[in-house]
């Protein structure tokens, strides 16, 4: 978080406030410290240009809540849907599965595993609007650096094309 903050800058009349243990309610889970540190920081938005920061719950755009049910209404209404999010499921409430919680204008999907225990020690999952998905064992906001900053993030770095990131409130 605090090399994200670093390089992208940010100040703090830029904060949203949210409070968190209703958000958690409505998501149906606890959410990772570093998330909620980076969404407290940054509010709705996108950096470089590229990846979209979800809220956790309904706002002006997309929101995890509204992804979620998205992903959830393909998966239970398009046949070529169904298989879209094996092997791992679409996350429930009290189960697992991906939970979204960015996006980017590209179409690539960024969500965590969550399999239970600490929200901190989820992994993140990401694919590509053209490729299946893949798993980094990294917390959200070191996958968000290495976007930012990583030429060798194959897949997703926007490193290689905006020099220096910045960050974009919606």
């Amino acid at each position: 978080m605090a090399r994200i903050v670093g390089s992208v800058g940010g100040s703090p009349e830029a904060a949203q406030v949210v409070d968190w243990t209703a958000a958690e309610e409505v998501v149906g889970t606890r959410l990772p410290a570093d998330y909620k540190e980076l969404f407290s920081h940054y509010g709705e938005g996108e950096f470089s240009g590229y990846l979209n920061l979800y809220p956790p719950v309904e706002s002006n755009t997309a929101s995890i809540v509204s992804w979620l049910r998205s992903m959830r209404t393909a998966a239970e209404t398009i046949p070529y849907a169904r298989d879209a999010y094996a092997p791992y499921g679409l996350f429930s409430p009290g189960g697992t599965g991906l939970l979204p919680w960015g996006g980017s204008v590209q179409a690539d999907e960024f969500c965590w595993l969550v399999g239970g225990g600490d929200p901190d020690a989820w992994p993140i999952v990401a694919r590509s609007h053209s490729e299946g998905w893949h798993t980094y064992p990294m917390t959200m906001s070191e996958f968000v650096h290495r976007v930012l900053h990583d030429v060798g993030f194959e897949g997703f770095t926007v490193a290689d094309v905006v020099d220096p990131p910045y960050f974009e409130r919606l």
